[in-house]
């Protein structure tokens, strides 16, 4: 996982406090504690990164859970893994989207952290995005995928922790009157082939 970008929810008083029991001292120039030598916020870590990160995390989430802090929410219904997508019509412009399909994809680590294996996704007639794609977690509670697209195209896709109510997408179309549409979507655990 060396490389991974990572996002996470986190109280810096209880973070500044794991910081000094482990020996890590903040820098008073860097806007997060410790954040050359632990690389977790945001950063790109090397492998001694990831080895300080984890003594601190570790560290961490003892005093967090001793304190008796709420429990944070998990990424229980989005992994690494293989699901399904479709899209559900935008209010804003029903007929922009074939609501009709269901799009297979894999989210995984390899060959590098954030891979995303699909096929370009055929969204409706003249309007395809990938096959770029990549995704990432967000905070403790999300996942963001991102398919791009010719033309400046690009969908954003967000799902998973605890509550799927909220689960959505974006649509950029450059070249579109309306260049921005928003809309839901309903995100499906698959077993991988």
């Amino acid at each position: 996982m060396i490389g991974t970008a990572f996002f996470q929810m986190r109280e810096n008083d209880l973070l500044t406090r794991a910081a000094q029991i482990v020996g890590c001292v903040p820098d008073p120039d860097e806007a997060e504690p410790c954040a050359g030598a632990g690389g977790w916020f945001g950063w790109y870590a090397t492998a001694d990164d990831m080895r300080r990160a984890q003594r601190l995390w570790k560290t961490y989430l003892t005093l967090y859970r001793a304190e008796h802090h709420p429990s944070r929410p998990a990424l229980r219904r989005a992994a690494v893994g293989c699901y399904e997508l479709r899209l559900l019509p935008s209010l804003s412009d029903p007929g922009a989207v074939d609501t009709s399909q269901r799009f297979r994809f894999a989210l995984d680590t390899l060959p590098l952290p954030g891979t995303v294996r699909s096929a370009p996704l055929a969204l409706a007639p003249g309007l395809t995005v990938g096959p770029g794609a990549k995704w990432s977690a967000h905070y403790e509670s999300r996942i963001l995928v991102s398919w791009d697209g010719p033309d400046g195209v690009r969908l954003l896709v967000n799902f998973g922790g605890s509550d799927a109510a909220i689960a959505g997408y974006v649509l950029w179309r450059p070249k579109s009157e309306r260049r921005e549409i928003f809309g839901r979507v309903e995100v499906s655990p698959l077993a991988c082939r």
